[in-house]
């Protein structure tokens, strides 16, 4: 399972940024532009909102099954991806860092 989450992390990463390093070459941090442009269309919004929703239950997820349940000792990677590239990078860090840390105790 390392290998399936790395190889998604790897994807999480290099498929948003193909679309946003574009996009932050010609705007820069103009955060009127990015908004603007993030609901330029209903369908614009609504992929943000899922997003952003799913981003929220993730760190939730995180924090409770990470923090809480399996007491990890770095959950926070999982949460700075979230935040910097979204949960497309952040999920599939925290499964590959909870599959090291469910392998770590087991064995």
């Amino acid at each position: 399972m390392k290998l399936i989450y790395g190889v998604l992390c790897v994807l999480g990463l290099v498929i948003p940024m193909w679309q946003f390093i574009p996009w932050f070459m010609e705007h820069g941090f103009d955060l009127v532009q990015f908004l603007n442009d993030a609901s330029a269309t209903r369908l614009a919004t609504f992929a943000w909102a899922d997003v952003l929703l799913t981003s929220v239950a993730l760190l939730v997820f995180i924090v409770v099954e990470g923090g809480g349940r399996l007491r990890m000792s770095c959950i926070l990677p999982g949460v700075i991806a979230t935040f910097l590239v979204g949960p497309s990078l952040g999920l599939p860090l925290f499964l590959y860092l909870r599959e090291v840390e469910l392998n770590r105790k087991t064995a």
